[in-house]
């Protein structure tokens, strides 16, 4: 599976397998699984989407097609998907094509976690990459808040974008298991009383917290409660946090303790 990709644990310890995935790569796997290039043919839309019609006037269904070197998939309709996974486990994006990318700097996230474990979320790429001891050991596909932006308010349905750290674990959440984030950040104090937003309390409860390692006032108009959780979906909608597969989490879970490192990033 493009993209994503599990270590195997065997008999005698944990074998990692990394594997550096091409475009070109990419084009030969779909190819394989009901992948159809399309040399010519013509995009038509109606009320319920865009859908497009090959050369032999017939639309396409429930399959990718490789138009103008671009990777899109279509559902059982025939309509083209766009800002949701499909159901082979690919980020399609707000444009309907295959988002390859997954924009996180390989080199300084092996920095970064040479010292224990780090988790980074790409935004835009949908792509989480855990990291342990400088090494990139697995990776999956998240889900984000409704909306674009880094957070501002409570209730703006946004994923913070920053540095934070994990300040809490639930392993009976609603959402199947459940990490905490550190937000609000000092960061995003400053701004916070900047705009009047919080007081001069509340600020240096933040702050305290930070210093401290703890978990910060969730409370505020900031917002708060931002979590890595299971019970993913397909497609953006969350008040905020990123959800993944069930399976995920419990991966993860392993590898986090209180204070791991996450770095959520939006390009």
């Amino acid at each position: 599976m493009l993209g994503y990709y599990k270590d195997i644990l065997g008999g005698e310890g944990m074998r990692t397998i990394i594997k550096n995935i091409l475009t070109l790569t990419a084009a030969v796997c779909m190819a394989v699984s009901s992948f159809t290039a399309a040399f010519a043919g013509e995009w038509a839309q109606d009320e319920n989407g865009w859908r497009y019609m090959d050369d032999g006037d017939l639309y396409s269904a429930n399959e990718w097609q490789c138009i103008n070197d671009k990777y899109y998939y279509f559902n059982d309709d025939g309509y083209m998907l766009s800002n949701m996974i499909t159901p082979d486990e690919y980020w399609i994006g707000n444009d309907g094509y295959w988002i390859s990318d997954s924009y996180i700097d390989q080199e300084a996230m092996a920095e970064k976690s040479l010292n224990g474990s780090l988790i980074v979320f790409d935004k835009c790429s949908h792509q989480m990459e855990l990291w342990v001891n400088g090494e990139r050991i697995y990776s999956c596909l998240g889900i984000a808040g409704a909306l674009q932006g880094d957070k501002d308010v409570e209730g703006d349905c946004k994923t913070p974008v920053g540095e934070f750290y994990v300040c809490s674990k639930n392993a009976n959440s609603q959402y199947h298991k459940a990490l905490g984030l550190s937000y609000p950040n000092i960061e995003d104090a400053e701004r916070g009383i900047a705009q009047g937003l919080i007081t001069e309390a509340q600020y240096k409860k933040i702050v305290r917290a930070i210093q401290n390692g703890s978990k910060p006032d969730w409370y505020t108009p900031l917002g708060g409660e931002i979590m890595i959780h299971g019970k993913r979906g397909c497609a953006d909608g969350t008040r905020g946090c990123i959800g993944i597969l069930d399976s995920d989490i419990d991966y993860i879970w392993n590898f986090v303790t209180m204070g791991t490192k996450v770095i959520i990033q939006e390009q």
